[in-house]
């Protein structure tokens, strides 16, 4: 991650902080509260999901394929978040979309 070396470890994360993290923790407390994940508390999610999707960006560019692998790790993806759903949560119709234009991840609504 570039932003990562110009930036440095520290401040890369109190940038990140101030911003994703906290509306983050936010919306997982509310999937929580809504029964659409299990019930846990929501800030460390809020630091593994970033991590996983973080760790993904760069393998994905270095690979020489990330086209092929896209795929693969959009549906990884959606498998590791369908695994924090409740059976009710499961029912919601939450989903992983990507759109094939710009390639930007979404999650639809589930509530």
């Amino acid at each position: 991650m570039d932003a990562v070396t110009e930036l440095g470890g520290d401040e890369w994360r109190a940038m990140d902080e101030e911003s994703s993290a906290h509306h983050l923790t936010e919306a997982l407390t509310s999937l929580v509260t809504a029964g659409i994940i299990a019930d846990q508390p929501a800030e460390p999610l809020a630091r593994l999901l970033p991590g996983a999707m973080n760790e993904a960006a760069p393998w994905l560019a270095r690979s020489g394929q990330p086209e092929a692998l896209e795929d693969q790790t959009v549906r990884a993806l959606d498998r590791l978040l369908a695994g924090l759903r409740t059976e009710a949560g499961s029912k919601s119709g939450c989903a992983v979309d990507r759109d094939r234009e710009t390639g930007a991840l979404t999650v639809s609504a589930c509530c």
